[in-house]
């Protein structure tokens, strides 16, 4: 058998590998889910390692086998309510919170007044919710202009109580050193009605190939003096309507904060050398924040 024929029988044999973009369009596909299933399984990893636990553990006490044990820690698993419920209950964890928007925490505020205030300038509109005039809109104005701004300047009075550690998990296998990292970023927005306090959560997430590697969530639990908070309560749709460039300003106090968080967790490791970038909120928070009371 001469080269030509060895080259065109290796042509004919050949098989061209598609897999990779088969798994990249089936997790863009199925990303939604996937995302949720990968929060699942950072909890439950969380949880195994704070009561040193094996996944041998997990899988006696779920009466399931190793296999399919691996692949709910994997993030891989498309989980029913109903496995999710029993994890929970075995567990005695939480591992969907469905009351995000909503949180009933009691705690003691740990100094008593309001020490921040943030201001801001409400537009005149003949709609009922306000626009907000940015600082960059920069045009000259009379002396009359000037009073009409003063009369509609507003001062939301507000302090940090609490900060609290949400999430923090490193996958070290789901980490190939040389791949692209991407950041994924969300904000999540709760209210308390009777301490009359907002709460913004701060999720990051460094992935590889749609896997995250590391994940750390911080919260800051706001209070707000009583006048700002009825001013922005909706009683006819029950809900809360945040100016942008208020929760702008707390989602700078809460990354900010949550940068730290991921600092200390890392530090003296080789994942120390990741860090949260500086983030434009203005990018993430584009209009209002609407938290529904309900």
């Amino acid at each position: 058998m001469d080269i030509n024929e060895i080259s065109n029988r290796l042509i004919r044999e050949s098989k061209k590998d598609d897999s990779w973009l088969k798994a990249a369009e089936w997790r863009q596909k199925n990303d939604y889910w996937l995302r949720i299933s990968q929060d699942i399984a950072i909890k439950i990893l969380g949880y195994l390692r704070s009561k040193n636990m094996s996944q041998k553990d997990l899988a006696n006490l779920l009466e399931l086998s190793p296999q399919h044990v691996s692949k709910i820690l994997k993030g891989s698993e498309n989980l029913t309510i109903e496995s999710i419920c029993r994890i929970e209950k075995a567990l005695q964890i939480k591992l969907i919170d469905t009351s995000v928007f909503q949180s009933t925490t009691q705690y003691i505020p740990s100094q008593p007044g309001f020490v921040s205030v943030y201001s801001y300038r409400k537009a005149e509109s003949v709609q009922q919710k306000a626009s907000y005039v940015g600082e960059s809109e920069v045009e000259y104005v009379t002396s009359k202009k000037i009073h009409s701004l003063m009369e509609n300047t507003i001062n939301v009075a507000f302090a940090l109580r609490r900060i609290t550690t949400e999430q923090f998990a490193i996958i070290e296998d789901a980490f190939t050193e040389g791949k692209d990292i991407n950041l994924t970023t969300q904000l999540k927005f709760g209210a308390n009605t009777e301490q009359k306090f907002i709460v913004l959560h701060a999720n990051f997430r460094l992935e590889q190939e749609g896997k995250p590697f590391m994940v750390v969530e911080a919260a800051g639990h706001f209070s707000i003096e009583e006048k700002a908070w009825t001013d922005f309560y909706n009683e006819e749709a029950n809900n809360l309507i945040l100016p942008q460039g208020f929760m702008c300003h707390l989602a700078v106090h809460v990354i900010g904060t949550t940068r730290g968080i991921l600092h200390a967790k890392t530090e003296n490791t080789p994942f120390n050398r990741f860090f949260l970038p500086t983030i434009n909120v203005s990018e993430t928070i584009k209009e209002d924040v609407v938290i529904d009371l309900n």
